[in-house]
């Protein structure tokens, strides 16, 4: 993550990228395949065809992702209210393809139920719902600032995947209990495409140096 010179920003224009799932033990090693959790690399994201009904307009859903085109590009801002809470705005996607902006956050309405333990999220238009980062391993641990839930990136037994076979449902789950169980670890990065861009353009700065030596 690299943070921005304006004190009202965590991160500019980056994605949350799937790092890890909690607990450590049980999803240490990446190269065993698990039926209950997003793999590393997966990112949140969201899409126009995706949508939940509020009044005569609609949100997108707030999904997870294995397909790099599909993450969305967030802003990560300070709290007016409390320092230690963050509003994380859903501004776009890395493809560019079209999709209302909005605010990650449930509801908490019928409709974002998913079990009594856990919700579904989407972009909201407004800030409904703030979130502490929580350090934890290598990134953060996002948990919901009112309750004691945090994302998890996690597969619906049932349901797994989406048609197109790389999305699944991003959750809000609870059932915490003071322990590290039901929680994905994210990592805050630039996109793929642009941390490709940046490699390149350093390579070319250092280009002439390097046959010169």
């Amino acid at each position: 993550m690299k943070c921005d010179d304006d004190s009202d920003y965590l991160a500019r224009q980056q994605v949350l990228y799937v790092d890890g799932h909690t607990p450590l033990g049980t999803y240490a090693d990446p190269s065993i395949a698990r039926l209950d959790r997003r793999p590393k690399g997966s990112c949140i994201s969201f899409s126009s065809t995706l949508t939940r009904s509020v009044g005569r307009l609609s949100e997108s859903w707030v999904t997870v992702s294995s397909d790099p085109l599909d993450c969305a590009i967030v802003d990560i801002t300070v709290s007016p209210d409390d320092s230690d809470e963050y509003y994380i705005y859903m501004m776009g996607r890395v493809d560019g393809a079209p999709v209302t902006p909005g605010y990650l956050g449930t509801r908490l309405e019928d409709v974002d139920t998913r079990n009594s333990e856990s919700f579904y999220l989407s972009a909201t238009a407004e800030k409904i719902s703030s979130f502490i980062l929580v350090p934890y391993d290598d990134g953060y641990l996002i948990k919901d600032s009112a309750l004691d839930y945090y994302l998890l990136a996690g597969f619906d037994r049932q349901n797994p995947l989406y048609a197109d076979g790389v999305t699944s449902d991003l959750i809000l789950h609870g059932g915490q209990n003071g322990d590290y169980i039901y929680q994905t670890v994210f990592a805050i990065d630039y996109p793929a495409q642009d941390m490709a861009t940046r490699v390149m353009a350093t390579m070319m700065v250092l280009l002439p140096f390097i046959v010169y030596l």
